[in-house]
């Protein structure tokens, strides 16, 4: 009998231990960008091979940062953008990978653009691993330039020498139907970088509005904007951005973009094309650049966090398709890749990666909660000021009193 019990004792632990190697691990990914899921797919089936009995499920959804933060999607390892680093971080929703980097060995600065990855740091630490990042400038058309006999943007060029350019340019082009000389996009996010290129900001360091969304160079630098609109007349009437179809069919000589579309502007264009980075208004302090920061995050709450450090590793930290598809539009954080794509060799490239150096943090930027209700509530009143002419400072009093009233 006790022989029996012993038996059946040995066989009952021999089968658990097999349940328990048999056992099928999951790791959970989740992103927003569907143009990266064969990438996604070709780099975590490699993993998978790697790792038996592991299996990676890819969660796409659109809505990912709302349903991260109300704990709808829960993943091993998440896509954040810009303020999510900050935000994600703060709420314990991402670990703080500090200890995992420096038990891997891995040397940030000789691994990564150490401007790009240092927009990982919060102070909790380290969020995510950097994929892609960019910034805004100003393409222009060279041959604008030399029929007007203007010389080129000079590295330390001001928004005066942008408006100077911008009349010379018009009058020699003249203004045939459908011309611009300039096309800035009269949208929140663009006039963010002017408001922040003349030294001013759309909030206090603790969110406040008044003094700041309806301050004295806030106001100056979109009524700036609006003189090259409606006062100029060099630059289109629009909120419109990412459309470079008027400058690549020769109606406009210059404009105010992400430089996203780099790759097939200088496919376009060739050594027509010329970039410069966003003016200041003081010659000898350049202008700050806001960051568009891409990456990954591990989280906090993984059920298999060994694991997930090193599928974060293969997705981030090495030359694979994704790390590669990104360079389409993007500056690659990590050296490797930016060599393999043929960036380090791409005067324009090296451009934009030392615009991204200038990057300030990601705690205010286009996916923070202050610039999601800018988003839904500024550009529509935006219009106010583009179509109908009403008085920059009465309308940003008003959004500046709403904002603090709705977050007391």
């Amino acid at each position: 009998m006790l022989k029996s019990v012993c038996v059946q004792i040995k066989q009952w632990e021999g089968a658990k231990a097999l349940t328990l190697v048999n056992k099928q691990v999951v790791l959970k990914v989740a992103y927003d960008e569907e143009w990266q899921t064969e990438s996604l797919k070709e780099v975590t089936r490699g993993f998978e091979k790697q790792h038996q009995g592991v299996s990676v499920e890819l969660l796409l959804d659109a809505n990912l940062r709302e349903k991260v933060l109300s704990g709808e999607i829960q993943a091993d390892l998440m896509q954040m953008y810009n303020s999510d680093f900050h935000s994600y971080r703060k709420r314990g929703i991402v670990a703080d990978l500090t200890p995992w980097v420096e038990r891997s060995g891995l040397k940030v600065n000789e691994r990564f653009h150490s401007g790009i990855f240092n927009l990982c740091r919060t102070a909790d630490g380290i969020a995510g691993i950097p994929i892609s990042a960019t910034t805004k400038g100003v393409f222009y058309n060279k041959r604008w330039f030399q029929q007007a006999q203007i010389s080129f943007p000079a590295d330390n060029w001001t928004w005066n020498d942008f408006m100077d350019i911008s009349l010379q340019l018009a009058k020699t082009r003249g203004q045939a139907e459908g011309d611009y000389a300039v096309r800035i996009p009269f949208h929140w996010e663009y006039l963010w970088s002017i408001v922040k290129s003349f030294d001013g900001a759309f909030f206090s360091p603790d969110g406040k509005a008044e003094g700041y969304l309806n301050g004295r160079t806030t106001v100056e630098a979109i009524q700036w904007v609006l003189d090259l609109i409606h006062k100029h007349k060099v630059s289109p009437q629009t909120n419109g951005y990412f459309d470079t179809s008027a400058f690549q069919n020769n109606q406009i000589g210059m404009i105010f973009e992400y430089f996203i579309p780099l790759q097939y502007l200088e496919a376009e264009m060739g050594d027509d094309l010329g970039i410069a980075a966003i003016p200041s208004w003081d010659s000898d302090k350049p202008a700050e650049q806001i960051p568009w920061l891409c990456g990954f995050g591990m989280s906090a709450g993984s059920s298999h966090p060994e694991l997930a450090w090193s599928l974060l590793e293969v997705l981030t930290m090495k030359s694979n398709p994704l790390t590669g598809i990104v360079t389409e539009g993007f500056i690659a954080p990590l050296k490797q890749t930016y060599t393999d794509v043929g960036h380090d060799k791409n005067r324009n490239r090296n451009f934009i990666l030392q615009q991204c150096n200038l990057m300030n943090n990601t705690r205010f930027t286009p996916t923070s909660s202050e610039f999601q209700h800018l988003d839904s509530t500024f550009s529509p009143n935006l219009n106010k000021l583009l179509e109908e002419g009403s008085d920059v400072q009465a309308l940003l009093n008003d959004l500046a009193r709403s904002w603090d009233e709705s977050h007391r």
